[in-house]
């Protein structure tokens, strides 16, 4: 805050202990952010509270406001704590709020403690001695009355009218929770509420938090109005989607004549398991097979026409929503390339990004699409981009996610990934294709800056970690080293044909030329062309192989699998991430163990500073 606060009457300096140092210490990940869904509308006209609409996305920040939690107490953290993730340690920053879960656990490992940043989920050993147990029955709830920069880092920074909790009232400083952080501030700016007169302070319990990508607005509101998403995603099995397979059960269900069903509710009902487990749209007017991401991205089927229609997004629906929704303020990005439609149909409203199902695009073309998708939204606030493939869930996830990133700096990689999995998808398996994540980990790196424009690179040998089945079942038969019928097709250096519109490529066909070693002793394979190398690549680079797995003159080739990976954004491996297999042994070191009772305890802290309270 660059606020001057000259004109406020300074409390008499605390002289608290400033000499430990938290920047070492580990963050918190995006994994440990609580995610909640909202079940419903929540508007509140009192000052620090969250309004938000059903089905958004809340980031919970505090999840003990008011009421009474089971089996957990609050703690203090007296002073910066950095554990030993291999032994199950929790780190934390001095003064941030801790919770500590359940008798039992508590006292499982003498003189530490299982505990969790509150507001977080990730769990972890403590050393009891660096923490201060509070009662929770004993905070109140306060209004800031002023607003207020803090000076040193054991205060806290208030803004007028907000909502804090107050844990100890002191005739100078008090000490409040705020942002999952305890730290001191004058007394003379907070006002106790009184019992009942702000929904904090009341039995119903409360979180504060705020919805997800708008951090800055954070607030309070009753818990009943969200549900966690893991526990959503729990009443549903996971859902591994293949768009290609969607068609087929479902085109045999509409036109089998023993179905008894009939009319609309027969077509809904064919469309809702087409969908699967991504989540539709639907009121009184419409049902699709849609989803707003955010305020300004849809993510949607494919637009059909004739019988695909029965059982997918029918055109003049798509249409009707678009036109009488977002009329004018909308622009379609279609992003198959095995089909497309007139433009016509949405007003010449439609741009063409296409690509290859299960596949992400190469890099180039993603900054092309993002780069066009920003311009839209950012030049009118009331423009939405609605985004599809053909089910829209795994191309479509994986371009959502990279213009959410360029839109909203407070998006990374992760984060992105799992907005479009809750919003789109009712079990949070949104984008699970490997190569399409990891071009959505590379939009995150180039956005931070520092990426070469080329990396060529020579590829050596490809090794395979972990034989798979197919090919276990051909060489059960022979010795430990031995060679099977396997190759890979590699495609590198692709640009855009001016003419066509098409790609081009360098193009490789590994077999006849390269060898695949079955190595079972360590389970792996290796495709190696010695000192020579294989090829030199640059940008992307998309590897499939094969296997002949049938004894015939003309066998059919199986695919097996596939994977995309760009040179400009690869970086050496240290030997602790390699795997095993291609380590010596003498460069394996052993796992840790657990920490048990009998181990060290923690040492102890230093002496504690005079405190003003």
């Amino acid at each position: 805050s660059t606020a001057n606060n000259d004109h406020v009457k300074k409390p008499i300096d605390h002289h608290l202990d400033q000499s430990t140092n938290n920047d070492d210490v580990k963050k918190p990940t995006d994994d440990d952010l609580n995610w909640y869904r909202a079940l419903r509308d929540h508007e509140s006209g009192e000052s620090g509270a969250l309004n938000f609409r059903y089905d958004d996305v809340i980031v919970v920040t505090d999840m003990h406001l008011g009421g009474k939690t089971k089996g957990v107490k609050h703690a203090r953290a007296l002073y910066a704590f950095e554990g030993d993730e291999s032994k199950e340690d929790l780190s934390f920053t001095k003064g941030q709020a801790l919770i500590i879960h359940g008798k039992e656990e508590i006292t499982k490992f003498e003189g530490w403690w299982l505990a969790s940043r509150e507001g977080e989920t990730k769990k972890g050993l403590i050393p009891s001695n660096y923490v201060e147990i509070f009662d929770s029955c004993s905070a109140k709830t306060a209004k800031a009355t002023k607003k207020y920069t803090a000076t040193k880092d054991e205060e806290i920074n208030l803004k007028e009218g907000e909502i804090i909790v107050l844990q100890k009232e002191g005739p100078v400083w008090s000490m409040v929770k705020k942002s999952g952080r305890y730290g001191l501030v004058p007394a003379e700016f907070l006002e106790v509420l009184a019992e009942g007169a702000a929904a904090v302070a009341s039995n119903a319990r409360k979180f504060m938090g705020y919805i997800a990508g708008y951090p800055e607005r954070k607030g309070y509101f009753p818990a009943h109005f969200v549900q966690s998403v893991e526990e959503e995603a729990d009443d549903y099995g996971s859902d591994d989607e293949d768009d290609d397979d969607e068609k087929e059960g479902q085109i045999e269900l509409l036109e089998s004549p023993k179905s008894k069903l009939g009319g609309l509710g027969a077509i809904s009902l064919i469309r809702a398991k087409v969908s699967k487990k991504k989540r539709r749209f639907r009121d009184k007017y419409f049902d699709l097979d849609l989803t707003y991401i955010d305020t300004s991205m849809v993510a949607m089927g494919f637009p059909s026409e004739g019988m695909e229609s029965n059982y997918r997004n029918p055109m003049r629906d798509v249409q009707r929503f678009f036109e009488t929704r977002h009329p004018a303020k909308y622009w379609i990005y279609n992003l198959c390339s095995e089909r497309k439609y007139d433009s016509k149909k949405f007003h010449n409203r439609v741009s063409e990004h296409a690509f290859d199902d299960h596949n992400p695009c190469p890099f180039d073309y993603v900054q092309i699409c993002v780069k066009e998708v920003r311009s839209w939204i950012s030049s009118d606030k009331d423009n939405v981009a609605a985004i599809h493939c053909k089910a829209g869930k795994g191309r479509t996830g994986f371009m959502i996610a990279c213009c959410l990133m360029a839109t909203n700096p407070w998006f990374n990689a992760s984060r992105a990934l799992r907005l479009f999995a809750v919003k789109r998808t009712k079990d949070c398996h949104g984008v699970t294709i490997p190569s399409q994540i990891r071009y959505v980990h590379y939009y995150e790196e180039y956005l931070k800056g520092g990426i070469p424009s080329r990396c060529p690179l020579r590829l050596i040998s490809v090794r395979i970690i972990g034989i798979p089945k197919a090919v276990k079942s051909i060489a059960g038969s022979m010795g430990e080293s031995s060679e099977v019928d396997m190759w890979f097709v590699l495609k590198s250096n692709f640009s855009r044909e001016k003419k066509s519109k098409g790609l081009k490529f360098k193009h490789l066909n590994s077999r006849g030329k390269i060898s695949c070693e079955v190595l079972r002793a360590h389970d792996y394979l290796l495709f190696t062309n010695g000192f020579d190398g294989i090829a030199t690549v640059d940008g992307d680079v998309r590897i499939e192989f094969f296997l002949n797995s049938k004894r015939s003159v003309r066998p059919k080739p199986t695919k097996l699998f596939r994977f995309w990976l760009n040179t400009r954004f690869l970086k050496p491996l240290p030997d602790s991430e390699l795997p095993p297999t291609m380590l010596s042994h003498s460069s394996v070191k052993p796992s840790s163990h657990r920490r048990s009772i009998s181990s060290v305890p923690p040492p102890p802290p230093p002496p504690p500073p005079k405190h003003p309270l």
